[in-house]
């Protein structure tokens, strides 16, 4: 008769792979705890629109408006840009926080999501100041400006701690009293009329 052989530590090994599965548990929770806070540290907001959202925009407008040739402001604060011939009528309105873009009153494109308010101040029927206020209580202006039919304006870029300017040549406009220097600002909060007109005087 064979003499069965026992092990006499079995609990000891069965309390060692507990403290291992204990420490790998530590471990990857605070591994992961550390991944969570760098991920909110560095989150990306995909719904609040950022400057570079509003500078796209801003630049797509541009673009179309020098297409047009006029512009004009009704109730509510809607931006239409009318083009030459039979072309369709562009309108810009906010409707539910959002900046809609449409044609002819047809569709609608999203420009702008969470757009609190759009302001149109128009200086003259070639040429506007429009103003976004953000939900996050951020403001940004940029003006917008029409070329006439056989106009050719060079744009120069200059770039500035708040943002892209793009100056036209004064020279080339039929009507240099009503056009603004800046037809492109984007900033936040400053007065572009009272900085050009400072530039101007040193």
């Amino acid at each position: 008769m064979k003499k069965r052989t026992v092990c006499r530590h079995d609990a000891g090994f069965i309390l060692v792979e507990h403290l291992i599965a204990l420490l790998i548990t530590a471990v990857l929770v605070s591994v992961l705890y550390s991944v969570l806070l760098l991920s909110r540290a560095y989150d990306v907001d995909f719904v609040n629109p950022s400057y570079l959202d509003v500078e796209i925009m801003g630049a797509q407008m541009l673009v179309e408006a020098r297409l047009m040739k006029k512009l004009s402001v009704t109730s509510g604060n809607v931006l239409t840009l009318h083009p030459y011939g039979s072309g369709g009528v562009v309108t810009y309105r906010v409707n539910n926080q959002r900046l809609i873009r449409q044609v002819s009153g047809v569709g609608g494109e999203i420009y702008l999501y969470n757009c609190q308010s759009f302001k149109v101040e128009l200086i003259s029927d070639q040429s506007a100041k429009l103003t976004i206020n953000t939900s996050k209580n951020e403001s940004y202006s940029f003006y917008l400006t029409t070329l006439q039919r056989g106009d050719l304006i060079p744009v120069v870029e200059v770039e500035e701690e708040n943002g892209i300017e793009l100056q036209d040549d004064p020279n080339l406009l039929e009507e240099n009293t009503m056009q603004p220097e800046a037809t492109f600002l984007l900033d936040e909060g400053i007065d572009i009329e009272n900085e050009v007109n400072n530039d101007d005087t040193q």
